[in-house]
């Protein structure tokens, strides 16, 4: 999922992104144990690029 996400970044192909994003249901309430902090923080700061509002991102990584 990471490598995927990274390459869709390095690609510049949002909108692949926004919905593999977009499925990810631990952004949205609280985090498994077994997801690794890296993916946490991957996913909150690639919604700087799929989201119109850049905050969004922010808000995201100050909660994890």
């Amino acid at each position: 999922m990471a490598l995927q996400c990274q390459a869709w970044l390095q690609m510049r192909r949002y909108n692949e992104l926004r919905e593999e994003v977009s499925c990810w249901t631990f952004l949205k309430e609280s985090t498994p144990a077994w997801i690794p902090w890296s993916l946490q923080i991957l996913a909150a700061a690639s919604l700087q690029y799929t989201q119109d509002s850049k905050e969004v991102a922010v808000d995201a990584l100050c909660q994890l």
